[in-house]
C-alpha cells in the first residue's frame, strides 16, 4: 500500500469493523481497501472490544454484525453511540429478520445493509451514511417509519398519564419501581399500609394498569428515558 500524507489520511473515512467472524473482516477490509476514500482503523469480533476501540479510535463508520457468537449487538447500538456520539453505525448483516432490522434502525444504526450486497453497493452505503443519509431498503424505511410513529406516540400517551398524577401518588410509582412492599412504602412516606392500598388503587386507574409488576415495569421504562 502506497504511503499516504497526514492530510490524505485525515480525509478518508475511518471504518471500523465489528464481526465475529474473521473471514468475513478479511473480505470486507479487502473490499474497501480498494476504495482511497476509505481506511480501515480497526476490527474485532467481541462486542465489548468493539465499544472500547470506537471509545478510542472515534471513527467515522462503524460496521456492525448483527449477530455475534450468541448475541445480538442491538442492544449496545445506544453505548457505542454513547462512547462515540460523532460515529455512526451501518449495519451488515446477513440476518433476513425484518423485526431486528427495524429494532436495529430505532436503538440508533443509521443503515442497515445485507451481506450478499455487491461490494460497490457497500462502499456506496459507507459514503452515504458518512455524509448524513441513512441507507436501508425502501420497504424496511416505510416499517421503520411507522414503528418509530407508533413509539412517538404511546411516549406520548404515557407523559400524558404521568402528568396525571399528584407529586404523593408519583412517590408511590417510584418506590414501587424501586421494589418496595406497600409496608416499607408506608415507613417511608409516613402514611399508613391502607393509604397506601387505596393510592395504588387511584394510580392503576389513571395509568390504565391492572397488576404492581405492570406498574413497576412500566415506571422503571419511564424512568429510563427521562
Amino acid at each position: 500500500m502506497p504511503d499516504m500524507t497526514n492530510a490524505e489520511v485525515d480525509s478518508n473515512i475511518r471504518v471500523v469493523l465489528v464481526d465475529d467472524h474473521s473471514v468475513v473482516r478479511e473480505g470486507v477490509r479487502m473490499i474497501l481497501e480498494n476504495d482511497k476514500d476509505i481506511q480501515v482503523t480497526g476490527e474485532t469480533g467481541n462486542i465489548d472490544e468493539a465499544i472500547s476501540l470506537v471509545r478510542l479510535q472515534q471513527p467515522d463508520i462503524v460496521l456492525l454484525d448483527l449477530a455475534l457468537g450468541s448475541e445480538t449487538s442491538i442492544g449496545h447500538i445506544p453505548l457505542m453511540l454513547e462512547a462515540a456520539p460523532s460515529t455512526r453505525i451501518l449495519v451488515l448483516t446477513g440476518v433476513s429478520d425484518e423485526e431486528l432490522h427495524k429494532r436495529a434502525l430505532l436503538k440508533g444504526a443509521h443503515g442497515l445493509l445485507m451481506k450478499d450486497k455487491a461490494g460497490t453497493v457497500l462502499r456506496t452505503a459507507i459514503k452515504k451514511v458518512h455524509s448524513g443519509e441513512v441507507w436501508v431498503d425502501r420497504g424496511l424505511t416505510a416499517a421503520v417509519l411507522r414503528a418509530a410513529a407508533h413509539e412517538d406516540e404511546s411516549k406520548r400517551v404515557a407523559a400524558d398519564r404521568l402528568r396525571s398524577l399528584t407529586p404523593r401518588e408519583m412517590e408511590i410509582v417510584e418506590l414501587v419501581a424501586s421494589g418496595h412492599t406497600n409496608r416499607s412504602i408506608a415507613d417511608a412516606l409516613c402514611i399508613s399500609d391502607k393509604t397506601v392500598r387505596n393510592r395504588l388503587t387511584v394510580i392503576y386507574d389513571k395509568l390504565e394498569m391492572t397488576s404492581r409488576l405492570e406498574l413497576a415495569l412500566f415506571a422503571s421504562s419511564h424512568r429510563q428515558k427521562r
